[in-house]
């Protein structure tokens, strides 16, 4: 998987396979979830280092353990509905920016925040819940 470049979905599919679907896809720069998917599987994208962009719709409230680990994501939008996050994210040193667009999410598996870039800015709105400032669990903090 040295050549895929691009993941697309149907719109309207509610599942997108299990586990480690498009780890190592070294050349994936980008890829969209269709609307309807309520879970990322765990190692779903792990080691894509070229990927730069992901769009993760609202439907989406689990996000699997390494389901984006050491890729090349800079930002992510982690949407309302999210109420779980595992060490999605872990091994991630350019990801340096993750907005919230709802409360901060009600569990967290256990080493979370020490996973993470420690230079990452975690951003939320300002009428949303249970964020502190100006830092969250360790990480900076700052509203958008």
């Amino acid at each position: 998987c040295t050549a895929l470049q691009e993941v697309m979905f149907e719109e309207g599919a509610t599942t997108i396979g299990f586990g480690s679907n498009f780890m190592g896809c070294t050349a994936l720069t980008s890829i969209t979830f269709p609307s309807g998917v309520t879970y990322i599987p765990e190692k779903y994208l792990e080691g894509c280092t070229a990927l730069t962009s992901v769009t993760i719709p609202d439907s989406v409230i689990n996000i699997g353990s390494d389901a984006f680990s050491n890729t090349g994501l800079e930002s992510v939008v982690i949407p309302e509905n999210v109420q779980y996050l595992s060490t999605a994210f872990q091994n991630c040193p350019s990801l340096t920016s993750m907005k919230f667009e709802g409360d901060a999410p009600v569990k967290f598996e256990e080493n979370f925040f020490s996973s993470l870039n420690p230079e990452l800015i975690l951003y939320y709105h300002r009428d949303t819940k249970g964020w502190t400032s100006p830092t969250f669990q360790g990480l900076l903090t700052e509203i958008w």
